[in-house]
């Protein structure tokens, strides 16, 4: 019987997760949103659609250093947000939390509750502001 190193096993995961993400930053249709505190957010402009009177889209963001949510730690986030782009308000429609690759989190907000739990316009320069600019400026942006 043949046993395998767990090391081994986690340096090709590690592997794998690092080209996976090489190759979604190599897209096109994928732009950096540097915020100014030092976060880093990668905007999948070809994921972003409207629904009703909301323009929805993905952000991926790797925190320079792990953070803590409550009793959750995470050094990345995938948001989809929710904006409404005529009053520059916006919500969550969906917030992935990950710690090392792991999912630690994941959270939907059903669509019938963002109106309800919308956020004022975020503050210039953040990674929600960066992603309202670029996915509200979008023409011809499908339904979903």
């Amino acid at each position: 019987m043949r046993s395998v190193s767990h090391t081994s096993a986690r340096s090709r995961w590690g592997a794998g997760v690092a080209l996976a993400a090489l190759a979604f930053l190599a897209r096109a249709d994928v732009v950096m949103l540097p915020a100014i505190s030092g976060e880093v957010g990668m905007a999948d402009l070809a994921d972003v659609r409207d629904r009703g009177a909301w323009r929805v889209g993905t952000v991926r963001t790797r925190f320079p250093q792990t953070m803590s949510f409550g009793a959750i730690e995470a050094d990345e986030s995938e948001d989809e947000y929710a904006f409404d782009c005529a009053d520059g308000t916006y919500t969550y429609a969906r917030r992935t939390l990950r710690l090392a690759g792991v999912v630690v989190r994941n959270v939907g907000i059903p669509e019938g509750r963002w109106a309800a739990n919308r956020f004022p316009a975020p503050p210039s320069g953040s990674i929600p502001w960066l992603a309202g600019k670029r996915f509200c400026a979008l023409k011809d942006v499908p339904s979903a």
